[in-house]
């Protein structure tokens, strides 16, 4: 009944740990995912600012707003380059926390069916010694049945001399 508890035990907290490792990947994919548009639509916005910025570069003297406009745009491609430059690393942080989260669970599951196959031995010797015990047991019943079976001859034969 025990190893059928601490099976049971197992099998739960090997579940939760492949939900934990799921959840960690489904959430890198997203982050990956986000990165992504990121990536896109600062691609199209640096494409726009470049044929902005041509087109400011050409007409510079002309308009001291389009000077600003440039600074603006800039700025703006500076923002969205550290954005991205953020994001990388954080999606580097959580895949190297995904990989020690996987280590640990795999450490976690190979120290538990240790423990699980030890404690299986422990219950198995158990088992045997029980059953070693009622052999030994029903020996000595049977030794002593027969003894008392052999008295109760000798009182029979006995109780006949004395009767006679």
């Amino acid at each position: 009944h025990e190893v059928e508890e601490i099976r049971a035990q197992a099998a739960e907290e090997l579940n939760d740990m492949t939900r934990q490792r799921d959840d960690g990947l489904h959430k890198i994919n997203l982050l990956e995912n986000d990165l992504a548009k990121l990536k896109a639509a600062f691609k199209t916005i640096e494409s726009t600012h470049k044929t902005k910025l041509e087109q400011a570069k050409q007409s510079i003297e002309a308009s001291e707003g389009q000077q600003e406009d440039i600074k603006k745009l800039r700025k703006q491609s500076n923002t969205l380059r550290a954005t991205i430059g953020k994001l990388e690393v954080s999606e580097r942080k959580l895949k190297n926390m995904l990989v020690e989260k996987e280590n640990q669970m795999e450490e976690e599951r190979i120290d538990f069916k240790r423990k699980f196959v030890a404690e299986r031995k422990k219950a198995q010797d158990a088992g045997d010694n029980v059953l070693r015990a009622k052999d030994g047991f029903e020996k000595k019943k049977n030794v002593i049945l027969q003894e008392m079976i052999h008295k109760d001859d000798q009182i029979e034969t006995l109780s006949k001399h004395v009767n006679e």
